[in-house]
């Protein structure tokens, strides 16, 4: 599955941290509910350890730099974990790229294990 023109995955970085936690805030502000993962949490979730964001993790970004989207994959025995957002501004299909995107490493991590 090919990303939507004017979008791109790739490793998050420190740095984006707080814009990662605005998407989830996003998401659930617009299913008017209670926000609990915040930064701190993020934090929390980013330095545990055995927590890899160069292969665990993956942010979406739109052609301005942006991010919109946020996948992360755990590895908590015998499963594989996942979980994100996509901001609800974005159109439909990123959600599902991020997916794709789980699907191989959870894979190769549940191999290994």
């Amino acid at each position: 599955m090919t990303l939507r023109a004017g979008y791109e995955l790739r490793a998050p970085a420190p740095g984006d941290l707080a814009a990662v936690a605005d998407v989830f805030v996003a998401v659930v502000t617009g299913e008017a509910g209670e926000v609990v993962l915040d930064a701190d949490l993020l934090r929390d979730e980013w330095s545990r350890e055995g927590s890899d964001l160069a292969s665990d993790a993956w942010v979406a970004i739109d052609r301005d730099g942006a991010v919109v989207g946020y996948m992360q994959t755990m590895l908590e025995e015998p499963n594989v974990e996942c979980w994100g957002a996509v901001h609800p501004a974005v159109l439909v299909g990123l959600g599902r790229r991020l997916l794709t995107r789980y699907k191989q490493p959870a894979a190769e991590k549940q191999t290994q294990a």
